[in-house]
């Protein structure tokens, strides 16, 4: 239909059947078209984004560096998105993926400090209202790849954390960002991926109730950010 608001495009690179977690799904009044792209063919992700108004890239606990060949094609549609100017959001993989694409492959490594559990985020940069944060908050972290700090052309450091020097970017010449931190995720979600995390990794010395009394729901900041974020999806 003509003048119709164009559908959100929501990469779900979660690996399970679960798929992601529910608050990426935005809700009846935004039109959202779903691709899981570890589960579909390849040819599947040759879209036109002309038809988007937006295109957001979840977590998954595929590693960015492993190089599939869903996660190469994902890297162009980035490369699409940005010559576009569609705006684009990434959360953790997502995130490392827009790094890769658009700033290089040697800007996401395999951390000697990986994240897991509740911790503080310090807020660099305002942002202005796609990433209006409080200076620091706490959010549930769950990754072994990160982000580079090293210089990269067109990419705006907004937060950190005392182990992960990007923990929020913007591209200075598109609308496109990406976060870390998980705050989409439930908080019983989050909290069952610590314990089966902490307790099959022992070598990651946390101190599993410790950082479960820092624990809470993040659903609030999650709210603030993607009700942002889909502001810039609309014409």
């Amino acid at each position: 239909m003509a003048g119709a608001t164009k559908p959100l495009l929501l990469l779900d690179c979660y690996l399970d059947a679960g798929g992601c977690p529910a608050l990426f799904h935005p809700g009846a009044d935004t039109a959202t078209t779903i691709l899981a792209p570890p589960h579909v063919p390849l040819d599947k992700l040759n879209l036109d984004l002309g038809t988007y108004s937006g295109m957001v890239i979840t977590g998954s606990a595929a590693s960015v560096l492993d190089e599939h060949p869903w996660s190469l094609c994902l890297e162009q549609l980035v490369h699409r998105a940005y010559d576009k100017k569609l705006p684009l959001f990434g959360v953790c993989y997502g995130h490392q993926l827009i790094a890769k694409a658009l700033f290089g492959r040697d800007q996401v490594r395999r951390s000697p400090t990986p994240e897991f559990g509740w911790l503080e985020i310090k807020v660099e940069v305002s942002a202005g209202p796609m990433l209006d944060l409080p200076k620091t908050f706490d959010s549930f972290l769950s990754h072994y790849d990160e982000v580079l700090d090293t210089p990269a052309h067109g990419m705006e450091i907004l937060a950190s954390s005392e182990r992960c020097a990007v923990q929020a970017f913007r591209h200075e010449h598109a609308p496109i960002w990406g976060v870390q931190f998980h705050a989409e995720m439930a908080f019983e979600e989050a909290r069952s991926i610590f314990l089966e995390r902490v307790g099959n990794s022992p070598e990651l010395g946390i101190d599993a109730e410790a950082m479960l009394a820092r624990a809470r729901s993040t659903a609030d900041l999650w709210h603030g950010i993607y009700a942002a974020f889909l502001r810039t999806c609309r014409p």
